[in-house]
């Protein structure tokens, strides 16, 4: 008969390639033997946990005439159903635990009907609750309710009978003691909160089988380690051969040459390092115990003589994230690489050796060294690349191997208890636990980790992803971030021939595809919403990409353009995100305008919406700062608030969606057309506008309320932004409302970057405010940008650059870097609207065209405008397809741009949004009863 582990391979090969035939990847033929355990054993059953039960489970109480019946019927009439289904089903937390113990009072009794049909589906619940429960907790004290007690109680209880009913040789000892371990360690982790009696009642559970609590440590001898292995693993035979004479230290040894083997390079393995970023200086730094922490963050910290892991600088705890997450362990292997320097190996072991001797993991969940992104980081992103590249290194083999495994193994005990319930985090835990069961074969827990990884990875990428491709967050940093770590565990699982649901191969490839659309033509990724404070290249993604799928685009950008060819469309329209992305054309050379005009995001968001981000001539020229920390400081209510960003703020009070209710996605106001020659895009801002005093995350009951009380919610935003593709834009907004009100128009110009690698920094540009205030900067080396208000006598323009009261003037790259907010101000009467004009200039040049708007004409009264631009005429009907007439143009749509040629001799281009009819000097040029949205043509 086969043992728990031959099943667990047979389970996830079934599900993934059956999936329809399949429950829960669950072939009945291989369970004899485990079902015979929980059938044929004796035990009492705590009768008080029946107060957990529900009457809708599926089942009728344990003691009804009807229970065998309808439990042997259950999964054909309730089949199990896909991870990454999001809906409600008979298979949730609740409905499991309340049947799993409804089954167990069953077996407890001396009943004869359907008791392996019942001790099935005991199997397969508690294999669901493994991977479900942890995800369905969260440190959270609403979601300590009943139905965690149920859960707790139920799989601990589970996994204690079944761990009491086996030897401890067997594989499925270790199987039910990660169940029991699951339970008891989400019980403890959230001590003393929830229900009282609840909680009485899962502890009496938890208490009813003998519970041997050295068994359930995380970290546990030498010897014990060895005892979850599964020696008769192909490779592992000279460690059974030492282990059986109690030769320790030999089986030791014959374990680490049996690693270094296994991950010889010669093996052809993948490349998973998508960190090659090489910066010498700070590997040397690293080996003097300074760092430069790049979480959230970007300072220089020297430790001195040994690293305290767990020290929080300044107050922020996301300070030791960059620590504890082991980037560093990348930037040592790459710098020996490069350079065949033994000195980095050395430190990596002895930084390495550092944190496993000072960190041990913590049974119950912690947000210090074991938080559990940092340990799915850990071990998905970091040390597998070391693995693979030094396994065979005398030094590293000698000094860090075992204990590196060692810790493999806590990992995947870890963070098969615990888990994020969603977002980014669960991601980048999921990889990291499925890369430790892909690596490492041999641990009796493998099968486990892995069906726990890939269930937990299709089920957050159904929600974590957006139907357009795009993370939830909506950030650009946050959706790079999780790609890299999965590309990983994915890589791994095709080169080992191992299963992976079909659903999570394609967000993954959707996921991989946005990144394109969104990334700079540097290929690095816009500072849009929270970010570390640096640009981040999109490369490596993308060369995962390239290599997983063997697509032309990927393959394209993977190599800066070498082999392959790109989209065919450079714009891009992510419907559900909101972003408007407006591109003249691929390559290092090309201009790029990102309009955000939609969903807010599901973390990590920014005030921002209608905020816009330039680029054009190798650089930012119109930037979002994003942010510096996560701290609730001073600053907080600037990076997240709308002072810094592209849009307006209204009495200086910032953008606050909190305030509103949920948002619609696609967002209904939002409008992106993509034309041959131009692209446009509408947005609108309906929702309140306030102090903020409170920040995204926390913050006291009373800042909420004063930020309610003093809202204002009867101002409204409209933007639009016409596009000329390589040429300029022209931004429209318009201010609905009533009274007077100070409106204020910002803009952020990017700062030059300069330097390499941790020494990079950015300083402000030089520029100058004109009279009519149009701003421009004067670069001499680096493309400039001009800001050019069609109604500039109206405001009054004010340039604030490092302002600490309050905070105004910053950028979060490598540091808070003081930088230029370009604020038009103006106190008038609503509605108003403004028109201006952003235009690249090339590096020198600082003359501007002149910008001058122009009287326009609505004959339905509609809210419209004109503006020339040098000979250019542009006018737009901010109420859609209207008939304006500016002079000697009469016009029938919503936007239009005539462009004349150099020589000012007159117009040769119509640009068309919604173009119906258009006459010049009384003839008419066009006429259609079927407008499009975009049309283009050559007039004369």
């Amino acid at each position: 008969m086969k043992n728990f582990i031959s099943i667990f391979y047979f389970i996830l090969f079934v599900s993934f390639i059956y999936p329809a035939t399949s429950q829960e990847g669950i072939s009945r033929l291989d369970l004899d033997e485990a079902i015979d355990i929980l059938a044929k054993v004796e035990f009492q059953f705590p009768a008080e946990a029946l107060e957990f039960c529900e009457s809708d489970d599926g089942l009728p109480g344990p003691n009804d005439p009807q229970f065998a019946t309808n439990a042997s019927r259950f999964i054909t009439e309730h089949p199990i159903p896909p991870a990454d289904r999001q809906e409600l089903n008979l298979w949730n937390v609740r409905n499991m635990a309340s049947r799993q113990l409804k089954c167990l009072a069953y077996l407890a009794k001396e009943r004869q009907d359907a008791r392996h049909e019942v001790a099935s589906l005991c199997v397969m619940q508690a294999m669901r609750l493994q991977w479900m429960l942890p995800i369905n907790s969260g440190n959270h004290n609403d979601r300590i309710d009943q139905t965690f007690n149920a859960a707790v109680g139920a799989l601990s209880f589970t996994g204690g009978l079944l761990q009491n009913s086996v030897t401890k040789e067997m594989d499925s000892y270790e199987v039910a003691t990660q169940w029991l371990r699951t339970g008891v360690g989400q019980f403890t982790s959230y001590d003393k909160r929830g229900n009282e009696n609840e909680r009485k009642m899962a502890k009496a559970l938890i208490e009813a089988e003998a519970v041997n609590n050295k068994d359930l440590e995380i970290h546990g001898s030498e010897q014990a380690f060895f005892s979850q292995i599964d020696l008769e693993h192909p490779d592992m035979h000279k460690v059974a051969k030492n282990l059986a004479v109690g030769n320790l230290q030999d089986a030791k040894q014959a374990y680490v040459d049996a690693l270094s083997e296994r991950f010889s390079s010669k093996l052809g393995w993948p490349d998973i390092n998508s960190l090659k970023e090489l910066d010498i200086a700070d590997a040397d730094d690293n080996c003097r115990n300074i760092f430069v922490l790049r979480a959230h963050m970007f300072r220089r910290v020297d430790f001195g003589e040994e690293v305290d892991w767990a020290k929080v600088i300044d107050n922020d705890i996301e300070s030791r994230v960059w620590m504890n997450a082991h980037p560093w362990i990348l930037t040592l292997l790459t710098a020996h690489q490069a350079t065949g320097n033994e000195k980095y190996v050395k430190h990596l072991c002895r930084l390495f050796n550092s944190w496993y001797e000072t960190s041990p993991p913590t049974f119950k969940r912690t947000s210090a060294q074991w938080r559990t992104l940092e340990a799915g980081g850990r071990s998905g992103l970091k040390w597998g690349v070391v693995l693979l590249e030094l396994s065979q290194h005398p030094t590293f083999k000698r000094e860090c191997l075992f204990n590196m495994a060692r810790s493999m193994m806590d990992h995947g005990k870890y963070l098969s208890m615990y888990a994020a319930n969603g977002s980014n985090w669960l991601q980048v835990e999921s990889s990291g636990l499925a890369c430790v069961a892909l690596l490492f074969p041999e641990f009796k827990l493998s099968s486990l980790f892995y069906n726990t990884a890939m269930k937990r990875l299709a089920w957050v990428n159904a929600g974590a992803f957006l139907p357009d491709g795009f993370q939830s967050e909506g950030s650009p940093h946050y959706h790079r971030f999780p790609l890299t770590t999965m590309s990983s565990a994915l890589k791994l699982a095709r080169y080992l021939n191992k299963p992976i649901p079909r659903s999570l191969l394609e967000q993954y490839e959707k996921g991989v595809e946005a990144m394109q659309y969104i990334a700079y033509p540097d290929i690095t990724l816009p500072m849009l919403s929270d970010a570390d404070p640096e640009r981040f290249p999109a490369v490596e993604v993308m060369e995962a990409g390239a290599e997983f799928f063997e697509r032309d685009d990927f393959r394209w950008f993977a190599t800066n353009g070498r082999e392959g060819r790109p989209p065919l469309q450079p714009s891009h329209d992510f419907t559900h995100a909101g972003y408007c992305v407006m591109r003249d054309k691929w390559g290092p050379d090309g201009q790029v305008l990102i309009f955000d005009a939609g969903y807010f995001g599901s973390g990590h968001q920014h005030e921002d919406k209608l905020n816009f981000v330039y680029y054009a001539g190798g650089r930012e020229l119109i930037g979002d700062p994003s942010i510096y920390s996560y701290k609730s400081d001073e600053f907080e209510p600037y990076w997240r608030g709308s002072w810094a960003h592209n849009t307006i703020v209204i009495d200086g009070l910032t953008q606050h969606r909190a305030l509103g209710p949920p948002e619609e996605m696609p967002d209904p106001d939002r409008r992106f057309v993509i034309g041959e020659h131009f692209d446009f895009g509408e947005g609108w801002y309906r929702r309140a506008y306030s102090p903020r005093n409170a920040p995204l995350w926390g913050g006291k009951a009373q800042d909420r309320e004063a930020d309610k009380n003093a809202a204002i919610r009867d101002v409204q935003h409209q933007r639009c932004i016409f596009y000329l593709k390589g040429q300029y834009a022209i931004v429209c907004d318009r201010v609905l409302g009533e009274g007077e009100h100070q409106v204020d128009l910002l803009f952020h110009p990017a700062p030059i970057i300069q330097g390499e690698g941790v020494n990079r920094k950015a300083l402000a540009v030089q520029l100058e405010i004109n009279p009519n205030n149009s701003v421009v900067t004067r670069e001499t080396d680096h493309t400039n940008v001009a800001i050019l208000p069609a109604q500039g006598e109206r405001f009054e323009t004010l340039d604030i650059i490092g302002q600490a009261d309050p905070v105004r003037g910053w950028f979060a790259l490598f540091a808070i870097a003081p930088s230029h907010d370009i604020i038009y101000r103006c106190h008038q009467q609503l509605p108003l609207h403004f028109e201006t004009v952003i235009q690249a200039l090339p590096p020198g040049e600082h003359e501007i065209k002149k910008v001058q708007s122009r009287q326009v004409i609505s004959e339905q009264s509609a809210i419209c405008a004109a503006l020339t631009f040098n000979d250019d005429l542009f006018l737009i009907s901010y109420d859609g397809p209207e008939e304006m007439t500016c002079g000697e143009v009469r016009f029938h749509g919503t936007a239009l741009l005539l462009r004349t040629d150099e020589g000012g001799g007159g117009y040769t281009q119509a640009f068309m949004v919604d173009g119906k009819q258009l006459t010049i000097d009384g003839e008419l040029v066009f006429s259609t009863e079927n407008p499009t949205p975009t049309r283009s043509f050559d007039l004369w």
